[in-house]
């Protein structure tokens, strides 16, 4: 299966309303017990990508206030530290065999073209990065965000095939950019495409330089392809402007809606108070994402579970006394597994969610 990465306007959002939004006792069934993955000695920390084992991927605040990027598995957090040179990374994605994928952030100064000379101020760099056990490898400027079980990984505009150079993603004639955000076991990549012909981009999927563009969604272009399963399945979002996640198989498009009413249009054209995203879809066709659950907009998320039919509210799904707000579930892997952020008694944490004996 390949942990799929996707574009969020999530992060650290809504850590005012936990209290206030929290489920019921009376509601919940208790689906999946919550382990709280901790921190590398910091503050937060969120899970982004997950795999077959149990094996979690993310980042976390360390304690001297910076984000590491970390993998988790058998109950423990380990750092995954960008090399020297760089401020902080970030783990995006993760495969079968324990590989962390992701960025590193540094400062740099600015220099002037033409002079060569230092001038005033800095410039924020990254560059993408993968870790395999005890080694870090930087893959050339830029962000990685997926990796499949063959070592592919991909980024933006780029594909390293199985740790080689990075070579720009290449496509139809007819495409003038296609950011990459995942890659199967199969090869298909999926992610966002713009046509020479339209404004705007497209969530698309792209097979050997061959681009199908999944154009026929309502609302404007904008959206973007988050994961392809290996029996490919497609989720994602339609719209940077309405912003509802949607589910695309053979050629069967379905919109998923929200957890409080249809979509419309935000106040200034901006993703208002009816929003979803689907981060990652499993072999078994089951999807997670984040979607709105009352009036306040994207401050209001919640993370949920989608089999087929509406919207299931994760939270819902766990027990209330331990004191959780899901707010993204951002990986599900085949045994039904989930990863995400929220948070706990006010405290911005990972979180994996294994399901309970039925």
């Amino acid at each position: 299966m390949t942990v799929r990465i996707g574009i969020s306007v999530l992060t650290g959002v809504g850590l005012a309303f936990a209290a206030a939004t929290a489920p019921s006792r009376a509601q919940n069934t208790a689906r999946f017990t919550v382990t709280d993955l901790g921190t590398l000695g910091g503050a937060r920390s969120e899970a982004h990508a997950l795999n077959e084992w149990g094996e979690v991927a993310g980042w976390s605040d360390t304690s001297q206030g910076t984000r590491h990027a970390f993998i988790w598995k058998a109950g423990g957090m380990r750092d995954l530290p960008p090399l020297a040179g760089y401020r902080e990374s970030l783990g995006l994605g993760l495969n079968e065999h324990g590989q962390v994928v992701g960025s590193a952030l540094a400062t740099r100064q600015i220099v002037a073209v033409d002079t060569g000379v230092v001038v005033p101020g800095k410039l924020e760099v990254s560059h993408a990065m993968l870790w395999d056990r005890d080694a870090v490898r930087d893959l050339g400027s830029g962000e990685a965000r997926g990796i499949n079980n063959r070592g592919d990984v991909v980024g933006r505009r780029y594909l390293w095939r199985a740790g080689r150079e990075a070579a720009p993603v290449t496509t139809d004639s007819h495409i003038s950019v296609f950011e990459a955000q995942t890659i199967n076991d199969e090869g298909v990549i999926g992610g966002a495409a713009r046509s020479t012909s339209s404004a705007g981009h497209f969530p698309a999927l792209l097979r050997e330089n061959r681009v199908e563009l999944l154009d026929n969604f309502a609302g404007g272009p904008g959206g973007v392809v988050n994961s392809v399963s290996d029996r490919g399945e497609v989720v994602g979002m339609t719209s940077m402007l309405e912003g509802e996640a949607f589910h695309w198989k053979q050629g069967k498009r379905t919109l998923l809606g929200t957890m409080n009413g249809p979509v419309q249009f935000g106040f200034g054209g901006h993703a208002g108070y009816h929003y979803s995203q689907a981060f990652s879809v499993n072999n078994r066709g089951q999807a997670v994402g984040a979607a709105n659950v009352s009036e306040r907009g994207l401050n209001d998320l919640h993370a949920f579970l989608w089999e087929g039919s509406a919207l299931t509210d994760l939270n819902r799904l766990v027990d209330p006394a331990q004191g959780w707000t899901l707010r993204e579930a951002r990986s599900i892997n085949n045994r039904g597994q989930i990863c995400g952020s929220g948070e706990r008694n006010g405290a911005h944490r990972a979180f994996l969610l294994t399901p309970t004996a039925r």
